[in-house]
C-alpha cells in the first residue's frame, strides 16, 4: 500500500474537480502571462532608462568637445574644463535618476519615450498572441456559486442552541465559524469564534463552571440581553445560510442517504429558534420526528400536537368531518357538500389515485351522500359525535335492519327524506337546502336497482372499509385539534340575527392602557407623527390626534347565516378592547349604530398560593385571555354569540401513520388538505390575505401518502398566503406513483428549490445533471512518432469538450455529507440587486453537518415514550360509543313522516302507530326510566356507591371541583367532555334553555367555560338538578373527580389525619399524594405532568376497599 497525500474523500474530491479544469501550458496562464509582461516592462523600462542616461552624458561630452572647439577657433582665453570626475558622477546620477528628472530637455526625453513605447507596444503583441495560442477559448455558462456570493444573498445564522432573530428559511449552506474561508468573509465573526474556543463556550453543552456559576449572574445582571436566550444549554461552532423567503422545494435522497439528517431535523431546529417561527404540518411515515423534536419544540415554546394513526392511545383526536360540520352549522351547506366531496377524494379511494369506473363514481357519490345524512342528523339533534366516519358503515348496517323484499334500507331512508322535503313544501316551510343535497348526490344509488344496485353496495362497502376499523374509529370520534388553529391560533367569531346578514362589519382591536394616554406619550405621538410640519403643529397642537390605541381593524362581509370570522394576526395587550360596528358607508342607515363591544384581559396562570404557573419546558409563564364583559348595542335589540379562541404559541402537528397499512396514510392525506382549504379560505376574505405565521408542510416519505385533494392549488396560489411545501421524495419518479404523468409535472415545476444529497436512480440523476448545465474544457492531446537517428517527431493538439457540471455517475457518488441545491428563486441578494441564482454545491468548507453530531443531545431518540407523559384523549370511549346505533334515528324520520318502519331484525320496537305526541311521551318515559339507580356490577363499587349516596345530600352546597381541580386545565376539560356526554343522554326535545346554555359552555375553547364563567353555579345543588337528580350520572361524575382530579395540600393533609376532608371538589375525595411543585401541575391541555399516583383502576378500586372516600 503506497503512502497518501492526502486522505481519500479529499483526494476524491480533488480528481473529480480535475476533470472540470482546463489543460493550459504556462504561457495560457493568466498569472504567467502577466508576470512575463512585467518583467518584459521593467527590462524595457531600463532600457530606455540607459537611452536617457546615454543621451545625457554624451550630451555632456558633446558640450565638452564643443567649448573646446570653439575656444580654438576663437582663440577663448579660458574654455570650460573637461572634468573626468564630474563625467562619472554626472553617469552615476543620471542613472540614479536625480540628473535625469531634473532635466525637462525634449532631446532626453522624447527618445526615451519613444523607445520605451516601441518595446511595450511590442510585448503587448506578444501577450495577445500567446492569449490567442494558449489562453482556452471556451464559454462556460454553468458553475457552482462562491461562498461570498452564498453570502450576499442569505441571511446567515448560529447553526445550533441560540435563538435568532427574525423568520426562519431553509439550510442552503452551512460554514465552520473557525474556517479559512470564514474568515475572509467574515473576519469578526470568526475571532469571536475563536475566543469561545478555549473556555469551550462553542460546545454543544456549556461547561458546568459557565451553565452553572457564571451564566445565572449574567442572566440576573443583564436580563435584556438574555431575554429570549433562557432555555440555551449550549453554544455553538458554525454558521448556516438560510433562504427566509417562502418557497416550495423538494428533497431527494435514497433511503438512509441522510436526507433527515443533513435537511429534516436540521430545518425542524431552525424554525424552532426563530424568533418568528413558521407553523409545521409533519407527514412523519416513520415516527420519529415527533419524538425526535417534541422536547425541542416544547422549549421553544411551541404547541405540539400528534395525530398518531399508528397508535392511538398516543394521539389527539381527528375527526375529518368537523369542518363540514361547522360549515353546516354556519349555514354554509355548499361548503360543507365541497368539504366532503374532498373527504370521499381520498379516504376509501383505494391507491389515491382517480379512477373512471362507473362502480367507483357512483359509490363516491353514495358515500357523500350517506356523511350529508349524518351531517343532517347530527345538526337535528344538536349533536355533533354523530357525524364521524364511523358513522358511515354503522349507519348502512342500522339501515339494513329495514330491508325487504320490496326495497333496501337505505332506499326507504332516501324516500322517507325525499316525503320529508315534500310535507315540509306542502307546509309552506320550503326544502331542507341539506336534505335536498342528499337527494340528488345519491341518485346514482336511487337510479339503479337489483343487480347493479348490488354492485354499487360492495364497491361503497369496499369503500368504506378503513371507517369500519376500532383504531379509525377512535381516532376519528371527536376533533381535539382544530384544522383552523394550525393557521390562525386567534379566532374572533360572532353570530349575529339574520338582520345582519350581508352588511359590512369593521372590526377593531383596541388596547385599553393606551384608550386615555399620559402627557408624555401624547407629547412623543404628536411629536412623531407630525414632526415634518413643525409649524402647523405649534399653531394647531390642541387640534393634533391623540393616540386611541386602535392595534388592528379590518372590514368584513357579515355571512348569510349572519356570522363574521376574524383571525386576529396581532397579539392582544394585556388589558384590550374589541368593538365590531356597523358604521360603513355601504350599509343602511338604521344599522349604522350598531356595535358589539367585548372587553377582556390576559391572565397569568397561577399555582394556589399566588406564584407564577411556568411551562415546565419554556420556563414560560401560561396565558390566558379572559373575557370580562361584553356588550351589545344592536338594531332592534338583537345580541351577539361570541366564540373567542386565543394562543400565542406556534403550532406543530405531527401525522404519525403506521408502517404497516399504507391505506390510514389517507387521513393525513386529507389533514393536510384541509388545513390548506379551510385557512386559505378564511384568508382570502381578508384585507391583508396573509397567514399570522407561514405554515410548512414537511411532507415526509411523499410517496407513501395517497393523493392530497387540492395539492396543485396548493403549490400555484399557496405561497400567496403563506403555505410552503417542503416535500422529500427518494427519487423523481415517485411523484407519479399517486398523480398523473402530467400533474407530476406541474407539481416539478413548482418546485423552486432542489436539495438531493444521493440516489443511485438514473433518470433522478440525469434530470439534476442536465439542469446543472456543462461547462467546455480545453484539453491537449499528443501525437508522436518514435524513430531511429534522432528522427523522432510529435505534435500536441488542444481540444474544447463539453462536460457536465457534475454527471449522473459523480451525483450518484457524492460523499458522505455533500449536497447539491438547485436554487432558483434567488434572483436578487440582501439588498435587493439582481443576482444569478448560480447552483450551489455543499463541498469541503460547506459540508452540511448531521443532526446527531450538531443537535444529538437536543434531538434524540434516547428516551421513552411515557417520559412525555402524554394524555389519552379518547380513553373514555367505549366500543358502543363509536359505533351508533341509527336504528332510533330511522324510526324517528319514519314517524314523523307517517311511514310504517318494520324492523325485519326485531332489535327495535315499532313505533310507526305512535302519534307525535305520543313519540315524544314515550322517549320522556325512557328518559325517566334511565333516572332509576342501575345497579353497579362491581361488589366492591357497589359498596362504595352506597356509602357515597347515603352521605350525598351532607355535602349538596361544596363546589363541585376545587381551585386546584379548576386550574388543572386537562383535567376540567375531561371532566366537562364526561359532563356533556351525560347531558346529551337525554333527548333533545326535552332540553331546557338552561341544560342547552351548560351544554354550550361546555364546549373546548370557550370563551368563558362554565364554572369558570358562573362560579354560582360550582356546586353540587346545581348539578343535582342539572341532571334531574340521575344518581347514577352524579355517581360517573364523583368517580372522573376521584379517580383522574388532582388534589391540593390541604387535601393530601386530611388524608394523613385521617379526617373528613375540606369543602371542595370530590363529595368523597380520594386522596392521593402529589407534589405541589410546577411539574406536578399541568401547563395546558395537551401534556399535562400528572404525578398522581393511582388513576388506574386497580388503584381505584383498592382506595375504595379501604374506605378512602367520603368518610376519608
Amino acid at each position: 500500500m503506497g503512502f497518501k497525500l492526502l486522505p481519500d474523500k479529499w483526494q476524491y474530491e480533488r480528481e473529480r474537480a480535475a476533470t472540470r479544469q482546463n489543460y493550459t501550458r504556462l504561457r495560457g496562464r493568466f498569472w504567467f502571462q502577466a508576470l512575463i509582461f512585467i518583467g518584459r516592462t521593467i527590462r524595457n523600462f531600463i532600457f530606455s532608462w540607459l537611452i536617457g542616461v546615454l543621451l545625457k552624458v554624451g550630451g555632456y561630452i558633446v558640450i565638452s568637445i564643443g567649448y573646446v572647439i570653439s575656444s580654438f577657433m576663437q582663440q577663448t582665453p579660458n574654455p570650460a574644463p573637461f572634468s573626468v570626475d564630474y563625467l562619472v558622477l554626472l553617469f552615476w546620477q543620471s542613472v540614479s535618476g536625480p540628473a535625469i528628472m531634473e532635466d525637462s530637455s525634449i532631446v532626453i526625453w522624447l527618445p526615451m519615450i519613444l523607445v520605451f513605447g516601441f518595446l511595450e507596444i511590442r510585448a503587448l503583441i506578444r501577450w495577445w498572441g500567446w492569449h490567442q495560442l494558449y489562453t482556452p477559448n471556451t464559454q462556460t455558462t454553468a458553475r457552482f456559486a462562491t461562498l461570498a456570493e452564498i453570502d450576499a444573498v442569505y441571511k446567515l445564522i448560529p447553526d445550533r442552541n441560540k435563538f435568532y432573530k427574525g423568520s426562519p428559511g431553509q439550510p442552503m449552506a452551512h460554514i465552520s465559524g473557525l474556517s479559512g474561508a470564514f474568515l475572509l468573509i467574515h473576519p469578526l465573526l470568526w475571532f469571536k469564534q475563536v475566543l469561545k474556543v478555549v473556555p469551550g463556550l462553542d460546545r454543544e453543552n456549556f461547561p458546568g463552571w459557565y451553565a452553572n456559576i457564571v451564566r445565572p449572574r449574567l442572566m440576573r445582571k443583564f436580563p435584556k440581553a438574555f431575554e429570549n436566550q433562557k432555555t440555551v444549554t449550549g453554544g455553538f461552532r458554525g454558521y448556516y445560510f438560510i433562504d427566509s423567503k417562502p418557497t416550495h422545494g423538494k428533497t431527494t435522497g435514497a433511503t438512509r442517504s441522510g436526507k433527515d439528517q443533513m435537511r429534516g431535523y436540521i430545518l425542524i431546529d431552525i424554525i424552532r429558534r426563530a424568533l418568528q417561527p413558521w407553523n409545521i404540518v409533519d407527514t412523519d411515515a416513520k415516527n420519529e420526528d415527533a419524538k425526535m423534536s417534541f422536547r425541542a419544540l416544547r422549549e421553544a415554546g411551541f404547541d405540539v400536537l400528534m395525530v398518531n394513526i399508528d397508535d392511538v392511545d398516543w394521539s389527539e383526536s381527528f375527526n375529518p368531518f368537523q369542518i363540514a360540520i361547522d360549515y353546516m352549522q354556519d349555514g354554509d351547506i355548499d361548503s360543507a357538500k365541497d368539504e366532503v366531496a374532498k373527504i370521499v377524494q381520498v379516504v376509501g379511494n383505494g391507491s389515491g389515485e382517480q379512477q373512471d369506473e362507473v362502480w367507483d363514481q357512483a359509490a363516491q357519490s353514495t358515500q357523500q351522500s350517506i356523511i350529508l345524512i349524518l351531517l343532517w342528523l347530527a345538526r337535528e339533534h344538536d349533536d355533533p359525535s354523530i357525524a364521524t366516519p364511523a358513522g358511515v358503515p354503522a349507519f348502512i348496517n342500522s339501515v339494513n335492519a329495514y330491508s325487504d323484499k320490496d326495497n333496501d334500507g337505505l332506499t326507504k331512508f332516501y324516500e322517507m327524506l325525499r316525503k320529508l322535503n315534500e310535507m315540509s313544501k306542502a307546509e309552506g316551510k320550503g326544502i331542507d337546502p341539506l336534505v335536498n343535497e342528499i337527494l340528488m348526490t345519491a341518485g346514482s344509488f336511487l337510479g339503479s336497482s337489483g343487480e347493479t344496485k348490488t354492485s354499487l353496495m360492495f364497491t361503497l362497502q369496499n369503500r368504506i372499509s378503513l371507517y369500519s376499523s376500532e383504531t379509525i374509529a377512535r381516532l376519528t370520534s371527536e376533533s381535539t385539534i382544530r384544522v383552523m388553529d394550525v393557521g390562525f391560533p386567534r379566532m374572533v367569531k360572532l353570530h349575529f340575527t339574520p338582520e345582519f346578514a350581508g352588511l359590512t362589519a369593521v372590526f377593531e382591536l383596541y388596547d385599553r392602557d393606551k384608550s386615555n394616554p399620559s402627557f408624555a406619550h401624547v407629547l412623543f405621538y404628536r411629536l412623531r407623527n407630525n414632526w415634518k410640519h413643525p409649524l402647523h403643529m405649534v399653531r394647531k397642537w390642541n387640534s393634533l390626534a391623540k393616540p386611541i390605541g386602535l392595534i388592528e381593524s379590518d372590514h368584513l362581509k357579515v355571512s348569510r347565516t349572519g356570522t363574521i370570522q376574524y383571525p386576529v394576526q396581532a397579539l392582544f395587550p394585556e388589558n384590550w378592547r374589541i368593538k365590531v360596528h356597523f358604521n360603513e358607508a355601504n350599509n343602511p342607515r338604521h344599522f349604522k349604530d350598531s356595535a358589539v363591544e367585548i372587553t377582556g384581559e390576559k391572565r397569568e396562570k397561577r399555582k394556589i398560593g399566588g406564584a407564577l404557573r411556568l411551562d415546565p419546558y419554556s420556563k414560560k409563564p401560561i396565558i390566558r385571555n379572559v373575557v370580562q364583559k361584553q356588550e351589545n348595542h344592536l338594531w332592534n335589540g338583537a345580541k351577539a354569540t361570541l366564540d373567542l379562541r386565543y394562543s400565542e404559541k406556534p403550532m406543530a402537528v405531527f401525522l404519525i401513520t403506521p408502517q404497516d397499512n399504507d391505506n390510514y396514510a389517507a387521513l393525513a392525506s386529507l389533514f393536510v388538505s384541509q388545513v390548506f382549504s379551510t385557512t386559505t379560505s378564511l384568508a382570502t376574505k381578508m384585507t391583508r390575505k396573509k397567514l399570522p405565521a407561514p405554515i410548512l408542510y414537511k411532507l415526509n416519505e411523499f410517496s407513501m401518502f395517497p393523493r392530497i385533494p387540492g395539492f396543485n392549488n396548493l403549490l400555484t396560489r399557496g405561497l400567496t398566503y403563506g403555505h410552503i411545501v417542503d416535500m422529500y421524495l427518494q427519487n423523481m419518479s415517485q411523484l407519479e406513483n399517486h398523480y398523473s404523468k402530467n400533474e407530476a409535472k406541474e407539481i416539478d415545476g413548482n418546485m423552486m428549490n432542489w436539495w438531493h444529497i444521493q440516489t443511485p436512480e438514473q433518470e433522478t440523476n440525469q434530470l439534476l445533471s442536465d439542469q446543472l448545465g456543462k461547462v467546455e474544457v480545453v484539453t491537449e492531446s499528443v501525437n508522436s512518432q518514435v524513430g531511429h537517428d534522432r528522427q523522432d517527431k510529435g505534435n500536441r493538439q488542444a481540444t474544447i469538450q463539453s462536460r457536465p457540471l457534475l454527471d449522473t455517475k459523480e451525483l450518484a457518488e457524492l460523499s458522505l455529507n455533500e449536497m447539491v441545491v438547485i436554487r432558483l428563486a434567488a434572483r436578487n441578494d440582501k439588498h435587493g440587486r439582481r443576482v444569478r441564482p448560480w447552483p450551489i454545491f455543499d463541498t469541503e468548507d460547506m459540508l452540511m453537518p448531521n443532526a446527531r453530531d450538531l443537535i444529538g443531545n437536543e434531538f434524540s431518540l434516547d428516551y421513552y415514550t411515557t417520559d412525555l407523559r402524554l394524555k389519552n384523549k379518547n380513553a373514555h370511549l367505549e366500543y358502543e360509543d363509536l359505533f351508533k346505533d341509527f336504528q332510533p334515528f330511522y324510526e324517528e324520520l319514519a314517524e314523523e313522516v307517517g311511514v310504517d318502519a318494520q324492523n325485519n331484525s326485531g332489535n327495535s320496537p315499532l313505533v310507526s302507530t305512535l302519534t307525535e305526541e305520543q313519540m315524544y311521551q314515550k322517549l320522556r318515559e325512557m328518559d325517566e326510566q334511565s333516572n332509576i339507580d342501575r345497579p353497579v356490577y362491581d361488589q366492591e363499587e357497589q359498596v362504595a356507591f352506597d356509602q357515597w349516596q347515603t352521605e350525598y345530600e351532607k355535602h349538596l352546597d361544596d363546589p363541585i371541583l376545587n381551585e386546584a381541580q379548576l386550574a388543572d386545565a386537562a383535567f376540567v376539560d375531561m371532566f366537562y367532555s364526561t359532563l356533556a356526554g351525560l347531558i346529551k343522554q337525554t333527548h333533545y326535545t326535552n332540553r331546557s334553555a338552561e341544560v342547552v346554555r351548560i351544554l354550550n359552555s361546555l364546549l373546548s375553547n370557550v370563551a368563558n367555560p362554565w364554572l369558570e364563567g358562573a362560579p354560582e353555579e360550582n356546586n353540587w345543588a346545581f348539578l343535582d338538578k342539572l341532571l334531574n337528580h340521575n344518581m347514577h350520572k352524579l355517581w360517573s361524575l364523583e368517580k372522573t373527580i376521584r379517580q383522574y382530579g388532582p388534589h391540593s395540600e390541604s387535601d393530601d393533609a386530611l388524608d394523613e389525619t385521617e379526617t373528613e376532608p375540606s369543602s371542595g371538589g370530590s363529595l368523597g375525595e380520594t386522596y392521593f399524594s402529589a407534589s405541589s411543585d410546577e411539574d406536578s401541575n399541568e401547563s395546558e391541555p395537551d401534556y399535562g405532568d400528572d404525578n398522581s399516583e393511582g388513576t388506574s383502576d386497580d388503584n381505584f378500586k383498592i382506595d375504595i376497599t379501604k374506605g378512602t372516600g367520603m368518610f376519608g
